[in-house]
């Protein structure tokens, strides 16, 4: 069994200041204390050449001290290598990341790359973009752009603009009432033709009857109602009025119509007479229309007498000329008729025949 001699081979050595001052021959080795970095001489270089750089553990890049030229180090997610023999002093680190087009791509605080605002342009764009036989149409080099009939729409000056709406762009559940067609049919007004009818592009309405009974009081407007007509709660009034300020109302088409005054003054009613709906005279009311009649009619009641002076006046057989006071027979005086008026108290007298 062979001897086996252990031997111990040291190298030149001392702190890295002193290496730095120092020609190592060549193939000579040198190790710095401090930097614990071994270095190799060739017999030109001072300090000799380093045998094989380190990457050192995340840090900040200045304050290694014992980077020497070449070591690389990942500080903030970057990598920096070491350029010139000071690692303390910035400038001799230089970045060794990726190389980036600072128009797309950017870090960001964290140093993570992102992309940048407003910096995909059309250039960048694919036709794959869009979807095949989407409204929206793009391609390399040509942008997006909207695909427009030109006949419902047209683009102009970058702005979309409708040329064409007509029925069969309109839905027929977008009508309310009133209005019928789209979805293809055409836009018209919804009438019944029994009512109304089209004189061009004019809507005129058909006449129609008004069926009896149809139409009340309450049912008629203020307005429809002219000079001596009122409505009065659920009747229709009319008030006619004299020059003598005298009043005749009629209370109703079925009812009665009575003078209500005249002169203004109150008046104990000496006639009435009755109308049916269709203001027809029905029937006469009176004290005195058994002893007075119309003229002409010595049997009828006082249908036709208005109560002016000069009218001829009947009692029964017997004629009156009031105006003139001749008698047209003799007669014998039975007594006045006395009325109430705005003149004071009218006696209209009345006569017998002889025995």
């Amino acid at each position: 069994m062979p001897d086996i001699e252990i031997v111990k081979l040291k190298i030149r050595r001392g702190p890295d200041s002193q290496r730095k001052l120092v020609k190592l021959e060549q193939g000579e080795l040198g190790y710095t204390t401090d930097y614990r970095r071994v270095w190799v001489g060739d017999g030109l270089t001072t300090g000799g050449n380093i045998v094989g750089n380190k990457i050192h553990p995340p840090s900040t890049k200045t304050t290694i001290n014992r980077a020497a030229a070449g070591d690389i180090v990942y500080e903030n997610n970057k990598l920096f290598q070491l350029l010139g023999n000071d690692p303390t002093q910035v400038g001799n680190w230089s970045f060794i990341g990726t190389q980036i087009d600072s128009s797309f791509f950017s870090y960001d605080g964290s140093n993570e790359l992102t992309l940048n605002n407003n910096s995909v342009t059309k250039a960048q764009l694919n036709a794959d973009v869009t979807a095949a036989g989407g409204a929206i149409l793009g391609g390399a080099g040509s942008g997006l752009s909207v695909s427009v009939d030109e006949t419902t729409i047209t683009k102009a000056a970058n702005t979309l603009e409708v040329l064409t709406v007509d029925e069969n762009h309109i839905n027929t559940t977008s009508f309310g009432n009133g209005i019928s067609g789209g979805s293809g049919d055409t836009i018209s007004l919804d009438v019944n033709p029994a009512q109304f009818s089209f004189s061009g592009n004019q809507l005129q309405s058909i006449p129609q009857p008004i069926a009896a009974g149809s139409v009340d009081v309450p049912a008629l407007s203020a307005a429809s109602i002219g000079d001596g007509l009122n409505i009065a709660g659920d009747k229709l009034r009319a008030d006619v009025r004299g020059g003598d300020d005298s009043t005749i109302t009629l209370d109703t088409f079925n009812g009665t119509m009575s003078l209500s005054s005249i002169g203004g003054g109150s008046l104990n009613t000496l006639g009435t007479l009755t109308y049916d709906q269709y203001g027809r005279v029905t029937d006469t009311q009176s004290s005195i229309t058994t002893s007075l009649c119309a003229e002409g009619n010595t049997t009828s009641h006082l249908s036709a007498y208005n109560g002016f002076i000069g009218q001829t006046v009947y009692t029964d057989q017997t004629i009156i000329d009031v105006l003139s006071g001749t008698n047209t027979v003799s007669l014998s005086s039975a007594g006045f008729i006395q009325v109430d008026t705005s003149l004071g108290v009218l006696a209209i007298p009345v006569f017998l025949p002889p025995a």
